[in-house]
């Protein structure tokens, strides 16, 4: 057995120390855990991406005050008591995530990143239940952005006109009837009402991904799976960008500074299909 260090066998920490260390350890394991899971690299299309921002904060903010209503009816004036740095750090770190949080309200790129996805959809009105402002303030926001797209027309497709009939016309005058329920409500809130949300099960199963749900819909919301697409590629962090600065910089070497940007292009390319394990012709 190895001597343990003077600083340990006498002078050292004590029992009291090294149980606040162990403290300190378990209120940032979920920082840890939040931090991996909104940077990384996301091959199922889970990890990495934006619409897990919001569901990622509500569960840092609660699991810190958890932490904080632990001390509720400590009395740190008493000798055994624990020390009260503890949770004066604690509440400074929840004030801190707080204040980024609120942040996330000047973009509605967040909330309807969640509300497109097909496990998060329903998220916010239940995790927001009991704060009806925020919800009111989110869908305003959202829908200021779903306007956006739904003033933009695609351009119209020609099609070979049919050979009609006066039974054609009776049926069409029947199907193109906008008496119904349906014809007040757009693709948004059609898909929220037709499309039943992923179980927890499709969305661990490894071949789930928010963006190959969005593509098989196109045919069916084109104008909406438009906007889903564009909203749920994009990356939570820059976390990714910064690789892949990092990736260049690596194939930059002193003998390499006269690659072209086309070539160093071509190659980083082939590097993250090689890396994604796409399978390159001979």
């Amino acid at each position: 057995m190895p001597t343990a260090p003077r600083w340990m066998r006498s002078g050292g920490l004590s029992a009291h120390d090294w149980q606040v260390i162990a403290d300190y350890v378990q209120v940032l394991q979920p920082l840890k855990m939040a931090t991996k899971r909104l940077e990384g690299r996301g091959k199922a299309g889970r990890f990495g991406a934006i619409y897990e921002v919001i569901p990622v904060f509500e569960y840092l903010l609660e699991s810190l005050e958890e932490r904080i209503r632990g001390f509720d009816c400590v009395d740190f004036e008493q000798p055994n008591a624990p020390e009260d740095h503890f949770v004066i750090n604690t509440k400074a770190a929840w004030a801190k995530l707080s204040n980024y949080y609120q942040k996330l309200d000047e973009s509605p790129v967040y909330y309807a990143a969640c509300c497109l996805h097909p496990y998060y959809k329903r998220y916010c009105d239940k995790a927001w239940r009991e704060k009806p402002e925020w919800l009111t303030a989110a869908h305003h926001g959202f829908q200021q952005l779903w306007g956006e797209y739904q003033t933009r027309r695609s351009p119209p497709v020609r099609r070979k006109e049919p050979i009609s009939s006066a039974i054609d016309d009776a049926i069409a005058a029947v199907m193109d009837d906008n008496s119904d329920d349906d014809s007040n409500l757009d693709e948004y809130e059609k898909w929220r009402r037709d499309e039943p949300k992923w179980a927890k099960q499709q969305y661990e199963s490894a071949d789930s991904s928010a963006i190959k749900y969005w593509v098989a819909l196109q045919p069916k919301y084109p104008i909406l799976a438009r906007f889903a697409l564009d909203v749920l590629s994009i990356p939570a962090s820059s976390c990714e960008c910064e690789r892949m600065f990092s990736e260049l910089g690596d194939l930059l070497a002193p003998r390499r500074r006269r690659i072209g940007s086309q070539l160093l292009a071509a190659l980083q390319c082939i590097r993250a299909w090689m890396s994604a394990g796409v399978c390159l012709p001979n």
